[in-house]
């Protein structure tokens, strides 16, 4: 019996709370094994953690049946890692008030908080004042009866100093964004998306984050041949168990132009001579004589010396036998488009 009052004061309850009686000692034996089983292994609820100093029921200290001790058991947990976003939330700056209003029409609820140093329940409300890190994440509306879960709702503090964007086009004709996201937390959920006018809502790009991020966005109504009225503004936001970040962008088109590598490069002997071709990457080759490529050779000679040639359009150039290693990269002739990786480097042929 002691050791059942133990446990369910680690979850939050009263010690004035009344006792129940005439239940067996097996029943209890089993009740407190369910409800330690349930609050201290959180692996086996969803990663629920057992937060003993949430739960406010004024429930028996001995649990009257196996499935009230289900039920208590769970009422001590709460999730403490986001899976998907949110579907209620609020943005808070440091110091903020905000009053949550239980979506219910249950008379009688318990709330269930991260913290409690910030809150006070009034009635179906709970008044948040002044609120800092502790306090911030998922508010839970339970009924005080039966410990169902009725609204929930995060709370989350605004910070956008810990998030930091960079995207790019493989070609001016691409629909597609490459973007990574540096962010420092280690766990939450980021969503984003590209608007190509004021007008264009796309649907939310979604994935869970773990430190830097890569992923695509599709501008499904950007036509490359249009002349660009307005900048593609692209939104990122961040939600993790306790903070909120947030980053908007624009871009041109024409500044964040990066190509891939230069394809097919091969080097054959001719006359004494090596020949070297190669040829535009994929995204851009279809529509080389709109956009024509600058190419930047690297030759390594067989004396060690280095040399860096570079070639408008052209796909193929014949050089020095004596160069022993040779690789390319390109960007846009036109516009000063930032450089693309380079190619892997090519050993070439000895000629006799």
């Amino acid at each position: 019996m002691e050791g059942s009052a133990r446990l369910y004061a680690q979850c939050g309850h009263r010690e004035g709370s009344t006792y129940a009686s005439a239940h067996s000692t097996e029943a209890l034996e089993a009740s407190e094994l369910i409800s330690r089983f349930l609050c201290f292994i959180p692996s086996l609820v969803s990663r629920f953690n057992c937060c003993a100093h949430l739960c406010d029921f004024q429930m028996p200290l001995i649990v009257p049946s196996l499935a009230l001790a289900l039920l208590v058991g769970m009422s001590c947990c709460q999730a403490t890692e986001l899976m998907e976003w949110p579907l209620q939330y609020a943005v808070l700056s440091d110091s903020d008030d905000y009053t949550l209003e239980c979506d219910t029409k249950e008379r009688n609820i318990r709330w269930l908080a991260p913290s409690w140093t910030c809150s006070a329940p009034v009635g179906k409300a709970l008044y948040i004042s002044d609120i800092q890190l502790p306090c911030a994440g998922q508010y839970l509306c339970l009924s005080a009866r039966k410990g169902l879960l009725l609204w929930s709702m995060y709370l989350l503090i605004a910070d956008a100093s810990l998030l930091d964007v960079t995207c790019f086009v493989e070609s001016h004709t691409s629909s597609t964004l490459h973007c990574s996201a540096d962010i420092d937390e280690e766990e939450g959920i980021l969503r984003a998306r590209a608007s190509v006018s004021s007008t264009d809502m796309p649907q939310w790009y979604t994935a869970t984050i773990d430190g830097t991020l890569s992923f695509t966005l599709s501008m499904d109504k950007f036509c490359a041949f249009e002349e660009q009225m307005e900048p593609i503004l692209v939104e990122v936001q961040v939600a993790t168990e306790k903070r909120f970040m947030s980053l908007n962008k624009l871009y041109y088109i024409r500044d964040i132009v990066k190509p891939s590598p230069p394809e097919n490069m091969n080097v054959l002997k001719h006359n004494r001579q090596l020949l070297i071709s190669w040829n535009y990457p994929t995204p851009w080759s279809n529509y080389a004589s709109y956009f024509p490529m600058l190419f930047e050779l690297n030759m390594i000679y067989r004396n060690d010396t280095e040399e860096q040639i570079k070639v408008e359009g052209a796909q193929v150039l014949a050089v020095s036998a004596n160069v022993r290693t040779i690789k390319g990269r390109c960007r846009d002739l036109y516009y000063r488009s930032e450089w693309s990786p380079w190619t892997q480097g090519i050993e070439t042929p000895l000629c006799k």
